[in-house]
C-alpha cells in the first residue's frame, strides 16, 4: 500500500512539472506572438505616417508652384503693361 501511494505520489508530482512546463511554454508563445503584434502595428503606423508626410509634402510643393505662378503672371502684366505704348 505504502509503495502505491508513494507511486501515486512520484506520478502527481510528475503531472504538476509537466503542467508548470507547459504553462511557461504557452506564456512564452504569448508573448512572442504579441511582439510580433506590437511590431507590425509600429510598421503600419510608420507607413500611415509616411504616407501622410509624403502627401503634405506635395501639398506644399504644389502651393509653392501656384505661388511662384501668380508671381510670375503679375510679373509678365506688369511687364507687359509698362512695355505697352
Amino acid at each position: 500500500m505504502f509503495n502505491i501511494c508513494r507511486v501515486q505520489e512520484e506520478q502527481t508530482l510528475k503531472d504538476e512539472d509537466a503542467d508548470r512546463i507547459e504553462g511557461i511554454r504557452r506564456h512564452q508563445h504569448a508573448e512572442e506572438v504579441r511582439q510580433q503584434i506590437r511590431e507590425k502595428e509600429k510598421e503600419r503606423i510608420k507607413a500611415t505616417n509616411a504616407f501622410f508626410e509624403e502627401g503634405i509634402k506635395l501639398d506644399q510643393e504644389a502651393k509653392a508652384r501656384c505661388v511662384f505662378s501668380r508671381m510670375t503672371d503679375d510679373n509678365l502684366h506688369r511687364c507687359r503693361s509698362e512695355l505697352a505704348p
